[in-house]
């Protein structure tokens, strides 16, 4: 049974260039990189760069000289920027169509009725996202989710837009395409399908289906029906978060359990205004450190604790305390600390939370000035309020020795336009 429903992939072209480039103009058609935390490795290239031969994922260390002398520019990454550009987009997105799904920092699926005229839909998306935000956009349709994903494979190429819908242009684009470029095709399942004689993804559509469940199991299967525009894969709808995840790699060994105790309470305070953001509290956290055992070795050693808080909360002091006594029971003097992190564990929606007699409710007073320093915070940016056990030296700072200025979320760091 064909789906009623249609669905649109909208995906940020060469996203966190693009946000780059939109603060800076002299940086179109010139060849431009992101790395990675740290400066470490290559997680975004413009076409230019692509076509310089320069690869996703390759460590900067690799690509360095070639870099330099091919006139590449290199950016470390400016996550506040590319967040705040990537919520912009999504609220724009959330206009057309009730029903979206953010399913990465630059792609969301949207849901329609498979009558309306998609076509003219998806140019005044990628029209308005463009005149409204200044981020290219390329945009997929298809019945499903997976044929939606490959449709906008296919816009990337070229066309910006591109209809998957009919029957003759699936026979024959799906010819085209190979296991790998289906979504959710890993190296390995490629490598299992072309040693049944599936080479492409219309091989894999019309394969049979009691094979792709024996070698591929349920998943496999699904993908499968959603080849063949049977829709498996509903739109996830947003929910409170079952868990919060704050972590940085350091940028060199430290030793020092002041200084691991300094980061950990900024991955706290962060997890704890997600909370506040989110409406959420959490009753135990998580905190975890990641050890080198010699310089010349990739082998790590990890280090974890979990406790249970007194009651659900989102208070930044009560999450600090509890990740400085979580440190102190696994931290080892002798080990080379590389990263850390909090997790917040057991995430419930505030509103959710039923307290018993003997639990400690929140005083409305410390509920007021959590508030007033997340509203500080926004409008003036990270870091104008913090609690002194963050610290002042952050030698623990990962290293972002080329990122760009902060322009939408640091006063300090606001575009100037000199008047001449």
């Amino acid at each position: 049974m064909q789906s009623k429903e249609t669905f649109l992939l909208v995906d940020c072209n060469n996203f966190y260039v693009s946000c780059e480039r939109l603060f800076n103009p002299k940086l179109e058609g010139r060849p431009v990189i992101v790395l990675s935390n740290n400066d470490g490795c290559v997680v975004a290239r413009s076409q230019e760069a692509k076509k310089l031969g320069v690869q996703m994922g390759e460590p900067f260390f690799q690509v360095r000289e070639r870099c330099k002398a091919w006139g590449v520019i290199v950016y470390s990454s400016n996550y506040a920027l590319y967040g705040n550009l990537s919520s912009r987009v999504m609220e724009i997105l959330k206009t057309f169509s009730p029903d979206v799904e953010i399913y990465s920092i630059d792609e969301a699926f949207l849901r329609f009725d498979a009558e309306m005229p998609l076509e003219a839909v998806a140019s005044e998306i990628r029209k308005r996202v463009r005149q409204w935000v200044g981020i290219p956009v390329s945009i997929g349709i298809g019945p499903t989710k997976t044929l939606a994903k490959a449709a906008n494979k296919i816009a990337k190429s070229g066309s910006s837009i591109f209809d998957l819908r009919s029957r003759p242009v699936q026979e024959e684009m799906l010819h085209k395409l190979v296991p790998r470029d289906i979504w959710g095709v890993g190296r390995s399942t490629a490598e299992t399908l072309q040693t049944l004689g599936i080479y492409t993804a219309r091989d894999f559509r019309d394969a049979a289906t009691t094979l792709i469940r024996r070698q591929l199991g349920v998943v496999g299967e699904r993908t499968q029906l959603e080849l063949q525009g049977i829709s498996c894969l509903p739109l996830e709808e947003a929910t409170s978060p079952q868990s919060i995840c704050r972590s940085r790699s350091f940028p060199h060994v430290i030793t020092d359990i002041g200084i691991i105790a300094e980061a950990l309470a900024t991955h706290a305070s962060c997890v704890a205004e997600r909370l506040r953001e989110e409406r959420c509290v959490t009753s135990a956290i998580s905190v975890f450190l990641e050890a080198m055992r010699k310089p010349s070795e990739r082998t790590r050693d990890y280090f974890s604790v979990a406790a249970a808080l007194p009651s659900p909360t989102y208070d930044t002091t009560q999450l600090i305390r509890a990740a400085k006594q979580g440190l102190e029971r696994i931290f080892r003097s002798e080990m080379r600390y590389k990263k850390c992190g909090v997790v917040a564990l057991d995430v419930a929606a505030e509103r959710d939370v039923e307290l018993d007699l003997f639990t400690e409710r929140v005083d409305p007073r410390r509920k007021r000035l959590l508030e007033t320093m997340d509203v500080v915070n926004q409008g003036a940016g990270k870091r104008i309020l913090t609690f002194a056990a963050t610290g002042v030296g952050r030698a623990w700072e990962m290293r972002s020795e080329k990122r760009s200025p902060r322009y939408m979320s640091s006063w300090r760091e606001l575009a100037m336009v000199m008047a001449k």
